[in-house]
């Protein structure tokens, strides 16, 4: 899966790939604010979908999940703000 941002200018900033067994779209479970990224199949894949109530029910019920997913959210963050500083640069 390729996510990316579409740029003001319309063009198409990639931020990263994700591979087997990796998840997108948390944030929007987590704060219900619209989706930040796009995100697309690059090859065949199966995705599973999720609803918010389901989500935050398996994260209560489940800590050593709730970490992953906030040591997962941590390093996309990081990566986000290393992407920051590099455009900001040019």
């Amino acid at each position: 899966m390729r996510v990316w941002l579409e740029l003001e200018n319309g063009d198409a900033q990639e931020l990263t790939e994700l591979g087997a067994g990796e998840f997108f779209g948390e944030l929007a479970l987590l704060d219900e604010e619209p989706r930040t990224a796009n995100v697309e199949a690059v090859k065949n894949c199966e995705v599973w979908k999720m609803g918010r109530e389901e989500f935050l029910n398996l994260l209560r019920g489940n800590a050593h999940m709730a970490v992953k997913l906030l040591q997962v959210v941590g390093r996309r963050l990081r990566h986000a703000d290393e992407l920051i500083r590099r455009l900001s640069s040019r």
